[in-house]
């Protein structure tokens, strides 16, 4: 049963670092798409 314990452990672990590597990388794309729309705000005016 010990493995199966590690291997559920891990897997939990493997879930929340993506969870929290994707959540990251969106908020980095968030950020770039609104700095980029001000910058193309600006050359329109």
């Amino acid at each position: 049963m010990s493995n199966v314990i590690d291997i559920l452990v891990s897997l939990v672990c493997i879930v929340i670092a993506a969870f929290l590597f994707a959540n990251y990388v969106g908020w980095g794309i968030l950020k770039l798409l609104e700095k980029l729309k001000e910058r193309w705000g600006n050359d329109e005016n």
